[in-house]
């Protein structure tokens, strides 16, 4: 987005400094005004020493707003800061979204359905990444401990599938194929993995029977797949298998998997070592999210994902 006018980016980034910080939500403040604050939540505790520096219709602007709006700004942006005039025309930027967050309770606006859960939207992306940064921040520092704390996620796990399509699924059917709801799918998907638990081989049968266009001309490879690549719906089957052994079927928007795990082992360190050096906090950062995931309970409904949805009308 181009900046016009450094005016818009100082309100944007404060917007997004301020307002979504976790510092103050909308109206939670202890000096809001008679029509905000029967209806605000409690504030949230201040830093010691905190002080009122501004106030807009009796609602307290706090010392540690202004920092926190200060740090959200570019490093340009913040250079202004470092005359008594340019803290001024921070300040004026806070008091203006005061006022106009005013506006909006008095309006109802703090009350739309919409607007609430892009703030609960907006909360959990600024709680997440809190979280993100203070859990990669306190990991350890030296790679060779930070493999051996996080050793499970640098598994390699070689992976073949076979993949019936359903009408709407995201994979096809073959062109010319009956179609078959996401039922009769599973149906003969369950035949194949009987097929398959007789003694039949995998590979063979990839190739007759997969929709997958791409893995059933390689007897449904799909290569060395790692921690992440997968929905959680999917690799925790394939995670819960033994080497040769054939999965029930798994249902997914793609269509109805089954998969057979060839080969797995733990990346060694010494191969993984110049990735961690070279991406550093980005790779850190993937790794203690896989790992975090994977000891999370996750469950979808999928229906919702199979079904298919109108395109959203392009502006």
């Amino acid at each position: 987005m181009k900046r016009i006018v450094l005016w818009s980016v100082v309100g944007l980034l404060i917007v997004a400094g301020v307002w979504y910080g976790g510092r103050q939500g909308i109206g939670n403040t202890p000096e809001a005004s008679v029509e905000t604050s029967s209806k605000s939540p409690a504030p949230a505790a201040r830093p010691a020493g905190d002080v009122v520096i501004a106030r807009v219709n009796g609602e307290a602007i706090y010392k540690s707003d202004y920092e926190v709006a200060l740090a959200s700004l570019p490093a340009q942006a913040k250079a202004i800061a470092a005359k008594p005039s340019g803290r001024r025309l921070i300040l004026d930027e806070i008091v203006k979204l005061k006022l106009l967050k005013q506006q909006a309770e008095a309006m109802g606006v703090d009350k739309d359905p919409e607007i609430l859960s892009q703030v609960a939207a907006m909360r959990d992306n600024i709680l997440a990444a809190s979280a993100l940064e203070k859990i990669v921040s306190e990991s350890p520092t030296d790679l060779q401990a930070f493999y051996e704390k996080y050793k499970n996620q640098f598994r390699a796990t070689n992976v073949r599938q076979i993949l019936i399509g359903y009408e709407g699924s995201i994979i096809p059917q073959k062109p010319g194929a009956e179609k078959m709801s996401e039922a009769q799918a599973a149906v003969k998907a369950a035949a194949i993995v009987a097929r398959l638990r007789k003694g039949e081989d995998f590979a063979t049968v990839a190739k007759a029977e997969s929709d997958d266009v791409k893995s059933n001309e390689h007897g449904g490879d799909l290569g060395t797949l790692r921690p992440g690549q997968l929905g959680p719906n999917l690799e925790g089957p394939i995670d819960k298998l033994q080497v040769n052994e054939v999965s029930d079927p798994v249902t997914s928007p793609y269509g109805v998997h089954i998969f057979q795990v060839t080969a797995r082992e733990v990346t060694p360190f010494e191969q993984v070592k110049p990735a961690l050096e070279q991406q550093g906090m980005n790779l850190r950062a993937q790794v203690v999210v896989n790992a975090v995931r994977e000891g999370a309970k996750i469950e979808v409904e999928e229906s919702f994902f199979s079904q298919q949805r109108p395109q959203p009308q392009v502006q």
